[in-house]
């Protein structure tokens, strides 16, 4: 479904504000939580093929957190919708604090819904928020550009996925070690200036990896005009901008890797 969520909400994104949709107001995660939405987020991504139960791996991916939560109630050794479930509980707190959910719709029980109601002052609840298949992929896809989570809603066959899973963990192994969370931490705080606190407090998962991105263009764009005008490399094509669109010049290095690489052995072997 085409929901350009980066147009409609591109001011809300810019600034880190709260998104509002349907009654619930959406805040960016803050780094201080990284860890446990990293672990849960993934819920919202989940390749349903992997299921191994055909009939269910194709439904809606509403559906199929219907059917998780109500396999979870009535087979507890079934260990994916059990922590299918879990995650989803957890992303459900980040959302709206303290609340409780449903998959039923009392007026219409054949319907595909998620209600939620959070918790108010008094001890109560507030009112339902109910979301259809198509309000819950909004509300999902909110979730995920909100907080730069890369994902991709193409279903791939269980074999492509794995074949393609092993190319990037070889890939990974040629590197020298992916860096952890703390690492990237490490240099946000060398380059900005900022104090770990305000990394924790203030900065939210989206804008950290926006700001490591633009670290890393900014250095691969200094490599490069310092080679350039060094006279040490002559380029094929002009040196992209460090400072524009993130994913175009992304895509522009990657179209130069080639080049780049040849001219990092060369600065290796002096």
């Amino acid at each position: 479904m085409d929901f350009p969520v980066r147009e409609i909400y591109k001011e809300e994104l810019t600034w880190d504000l709260p998104i509002e949709f349907e009654g619930i107001s959406i805040s960016p995660i803050k780094m201080k939580d990284v860890y446990l939405f990293y672990n849960c987020v993934d819920v919202l991504i989940y390749n349903q093929l992997q299921y191994p139960d055909l009939q269910i791996a194709t439904m809606s991916r509403l559906g199929f957190m219907k059917e998780m939560y109500m396999i979870s109630k009535t087979d507890p050794e079934n260990q994916i919708a059990y922590i299918l479930i879990k995650k989803f509980e957890w992303l459900l707190t980040f959302i709206f604090g303290q609340c409780k959910y449903s998959f039923v719709d009392p007026e219409h029980p054949k319907r595909t819904v998620l209600r939620v109601a959070k918790a108010n002052e008094d001890g109560g609840f507030d009112e339902w928020i109910t979301l259809n298949n198509k309000k819950f992929e909004m509300f999902r896809k909110i979730i995920l550009e909100q907080n730069g989570v890369k994902y991709c809603d193409e279903f791939v066959h269980e074999s492509i996925r794995k074949n393609k899973e092993r190319a990037a963990l070889l890939k990974r192994r040629s590197k020298q070690g992916e860096p952890e969370i703390e690492d990237l931490v490490d240099i946000a705080f060398m380059y900005t200036g900022k104090d770990y606190d305000f990394i924790r407090e203030e900065l939210s998962v989206r804008k950290f990896n926006r700001l490591l991105q633009r670290i890393g263009l900014f250095e691969e764009y200094k490599i490069c005009k310092t080679g350039e005008m060094s006279g040490m490399v002559k380029f094929k094509s002009e040196i992209p901008r460090w400072d524009g669109s993130l994913a175009t010049a992304e895509e522009e290095f990657k179209d130069m890797s080639a080049e780049v690489a040849q001219y990092k052995n060369k600065l290796k072997s002096i």
